[in-house]
């Protein structure tokens, strides 16, 4: 059978648009794959899980697995491109030197290989442990541990406090787990899936080291995911608000809740009292019950 003749420039460009299309197709398709794999590890791992909890795992350690697998799947639920933004390649500004050049920081709660789901948590013992289940990944979690013991000692305290701790104590622990880590993968197949996420970690040493010499940045962005993780776990839930008009009572009840949390106070404790004074306050000072403005009730009698 013989080609079809392409008489004008026009044939030619459709082709070239219908080509270009087919391509996209496929790779969408390749990425569902690649997704429907993830899934089905995560899967296999909430077995484990349950098999695990059947035979009288503490609660402590369940509850700890189970954080680590919801993170897991919210990841999984993005997309891959939304993954890989999220997952550290943003840039951090150097405000102090060179405006024009941001440095790369990439944080430490996770090193992986790139596949999707092999993911070494440095907060998640247990669940790594799962996953790879051998004493080289206890000896890295191990060390990986220590800095964020040192972590927990200075949390609170000035950047450039955090800053000269970390210089003192983390430095050290970083050479020698580099060091060690170099000296293991040579002991490695290299095509195994732990070499494989050794190298991923060596090739961003760089970047995974820039907390150490800037107070200000912290060693993971745990913060900002656990913030976060009430707006994904809650998105199922979000699909039953009845209507449109259900849809904004609940982002107007969640706007005032998480507005009452960044102030520090306890959701709960604030609307209760704000639900009962606001039948008798005066119209005149309703701003005093907006929750940058709100006094508890034991704080209010102490003025008194």
């Amino acid at each position: 059978m013989e080609a079809p003749r392409l008489d004008s420039q026009d044939e030619l460009s459709a082709l070239r648009a219908l080509a270009a299309e087919q391509a996209a197709k496929l790779e969408r398709q390749e990425a569902e794959v690649n997704k429907r794999d993830s899934i089905i590890g995560l899967l296999r791992a909430q077995l484990e899980l349950l098999r695990h909890r059947q035979h009288g795992a503490s609660s402590e350690k369940i509850d700890r697995k189970i954080e680590q697998f919801e993170l897991m799947l919210e990841e999984i639920e993005a997309s891959r491109a939304e993954a890989d933004a999220c997952s550290g390649k943003g840039l951090l500004p150097d405000l102090d030197d060179a405006p024009d050049e941001p440095k790369t920081g990439w944080v430490w709660v996770y090193v992986f290989d790139g596949s999707g789901f092999d993911v070494m948590h440095a907060d998640g013992y247990g669940g790594c442990k799962k996953l790879y289940g051998n004493q080289i990944v206890d000896e890295a979690l191990s060390r990986i541990g220590v800095l964020y013991e040192i972590e927990d000692r200075i949390r609170g305290m000035s950047a450039d406090e955090r800053r000269t701790l970390r210089q003192q104590h983390a430095r050290p622990i970083l050479a020698d787990l580099k060091g060690w880590i170099e000296a293991t993968l040579s002991t490695l197949p290299q095509k195994q899936k732990l070499a494989e996420a050794m190298r991923y970690a060596l090739s961003r040493w760089a970047a995974l080291s820039v907390y150490i010499d800037d107070g200000r940045v912290e060693i993971d962005n745990n913060i900002a995911e656990r913030a976060m993780r009430p707006l994904g776990i809650g998105r199922k839930n979000w699909l039953f608000a009845g209507s449109d008009k259900g849809g904004e009572r609940i982002a107007n009840i969640l706007t005032i809740i998480e507005t009452a949390k960044l102030h520090g106070h306890n959701p709960e404790v604030y609307l209760t009292d704000v639900l009962i004074r606001i039948q008798s306050h005066p119209k005149d000072r309703l701003q005093e019950l907006l929750p940058w403005q709100w006094v508890p009730a034991k704080d209010r009698y102490e003025v008194a």
